[in-house]
């Protein structure tokens, strides 16, 4: 038996020595920076696969709306309510609740008012899950506005979000006011109008000339990415006005990424809160009119722009007036799959 302090010795030479701690730690180091990223993509990548399921589903909708009524849902129903006057109405996704599975939601709604009254507050509270984005955090949150809205004393609108919107094609209309003469002037704005949802209008699939796959029918906002008091303001699930369910490609995707302008307006809608664009890095995904859903990347062909707030050059009008082009200016990529008859072929696109 050997003696106690050959035992001692043995023990220590078993033990760690502080290098050799600091060279585990190291490499545990090394493997967890290495593992991280590849799990961070993983989740990310399922994240985006919910989403484009997601407007899968919203796109299903839209067709099943269709079947039974013969058309697309108007993107902005503004109505002459008895007792609000001229209003803008439902959403496209009110409009579709029964479509997705929210029958009981429809079923909730009293469509003689506005959907922003009294009578509706239960509604607008509502949290669908399939209207958000699973990347765009946040969304999921409840708001209380603190001014007027519709019949509702200020901190009596409590609201809720959505990541998706309809596309209205390259830009979006609607009356500087609600007086006579403005809505006077809606017709004018309508004629105006080449997506799939728009003011006071409404299509059939047969309309959609350029072909079902080559035309946006829902696509992708990244709510979190606005400021606090613009991200309050806009993308109300409810309100069919164009930056809260429509978005259009006036502005380029993506503008957070490519703009010099820090941050958004809470006043007036602008490229932030009116563009398509998403948390996931490189793109957004969008629903096409057949019903696919694509990923596109913030590198598609677009129109020249303005880098300091996103203005198209060579685009004449305001959303309350008919846009035009001047001669020398063509739609890109991105602008063409967003009209519904542009008279572009897939190969004009190069998809």
């Amino acid at each position: 038996m050997p003696p106690c302090s050959s035992k001692q010795n043995l023990r220590q030479s078993r033990a760690f020595t502080l290098i050799e701690l600091m060279v585990v730690v190291t490499i545990l180091g090394i493997l967890i920076g290495l593992i991280l990223p590849a799990v961070q993509a993983a989740r990310e990548a399922a994240r985006r696969i919910q989403c484009s399921n997601s407007l899968k589903q919203l796109g299903l909708a839209t067709h099943s709306y269709n079947d039974r009524w013969g058309c697309l849902p108007i993107g902005n129903p503004l109505f002459s309510y008895p007792d609000m006057g001229n209003r803008d109405g439902q959403s496209i996704f009110v409009s579709m609740l029964s479509d997705f599975e929210q029958t009981n939601i429809f079923n909730s709604i009293n469509f003689s008012q506005n959907i922003a009254t009294l009578s509706n507050t239960t509604t607008l509270q509502y949290g669908i899950s399939v209207l958000w984005c699973p990347s765009d955090s946040g969304i999921e949150r409840i708001e209380r506005i603190p001014y007027v809205v519709g019949d509702l004393a200020p901190n009596r609108t409590v609201v809720r979000y959505t990541s998706y919107a309809g596309c209205a094609g390259t830009w979006c209309n609607h009356p500087l006011s609600y007086n006579k003469l403005a809505v006077s002037r809606i017709p004018a704005l309508t004629a105006n109008a080449n997506g799939a949802f728009f003011l006071r209008g409404r299509v059939d699939f047969a309309q959609f000339t350029d072909g079902l796959s080559n035309t946006f029918l829902i696509g992708e906002r990244a709510h979190s990415g606005l400021d606090t008091e613009t991200a309050r303001d806009w993308h109300w699930w409810f309100s069919s006005y164009c930056t809260d369910t429509l978005f259009h490609t006036l502005y380029p995707i993506n503008p957070l990424r490519k703009l010099r302008t820090p941050h958004s307006s809470p006043s007036f809608p602008n490229a932030y809160c009116d563009a398509a664009s998403s948390v996931h890095p490189g793109g957004a995904n969008f629903g096409f009119a057949d019903g696919s859903v694509r990923f596109l990347k913030d590198r598609i062909d677009t129109w020249p722009f303005d880098p300091s707030d996103g203005q198209p050059l060579g685009v004449v009008g305001q959303y309350n007036l008919p846009y035009r082009l001047s001669p020398k200016v063509r739609l890109g990529v991105y602008q063409a799959l967003s009209t519904r008859a542009g008279g572009e072929v897939a190969s004009d696109l190069g998809l």
